[in-house]
């Protein structure tokens, strides 16, 4: 039989509970937090989750927001994701992030998800979560720019940034995978738009 999905509340309720049990102090007050803005309205509570986003030093609170960031179905929670992919201090978590904006259109920002991909060292979740990003991407897409991102990728010299070198077939593979993606994906828009001229 299934277990039943925990609703994002009590989800953070557990956090809450075992950061009481093992003595965090810091992080069940910031659970608590947590969980009376989940009270607020939903556009109020969002908000208020893309601050503590920015804030906290807790990778446990991170993910929980990342989590709940990949359902809300509210764009405005793209930007404070894609921040903190970035943000250095998040190294070795930022698979949460790109997970949470597959839930969404990311087309307009392409270029930054290729970066991630050409900047990669280690052909693991990251990559795995960017390529589906990818993948839900729907277009349209501004031409130069989709051809500027394949061939960027098709350039990547992969065994320079990996240093596992029973890796590069993988980030080899990966690589080429990202670039198909964008091709199919621009193969059907100049095929769509082919077919619709008069």
């Amino acid at each position: 039989m299934a277990t039943k999905r925990l609703t994002h509340r009590q989800r953070a309720q557990q956090y809450l509970r075992e950061a009481k049990a093992a003595g965090n102090a810091a992080l069940a007050e910031e659970f608590g937090q947590v969980l009376h803005e989940l009270e607020q309205p939903r556009k109020k509570a969002v908000g208020l989750l893309m601050k503590r986003l920015a804030a906290t030093p807790h990778f446990e609170t991170k993910y929980f927001i990342s989590r709940l960031f990949e359902t809300v179905q509210d764009e405005r929670v793209l930007r404070p994701l894609m921040r903190a992919i970035a943000d250095p201090a998040n190294a070795g978590y930022t698979a949460n992030f790109i997970w949470a904006c597959s839930a969404y259109d990311c087309t307009r920002h392409l270029p930054f998800f290729v970066r991630l991909l050409l900047h990669s060292t280690d052909p693991g979740e990251p990559v795995v979560a960017c390529l589906h990003v990818l993948d839900y991407m729907q277009g349209p897409f501004e031409p130069a720019t989709l051809k500027r991102c394949v061939a960027q990728l098709l350039r990547r010299n992969g065994p320079r940034l990996v240093t596992d070198s029973t890796l590069y077939l993988q980030d080899e593979l990966f690589t080429t995978q990202a670039a198909h993606i964008l091709l199919d994906k621009y193969f059907t828009q100049v095929d769509k738009a082919y077919k619709m001229r008069p």
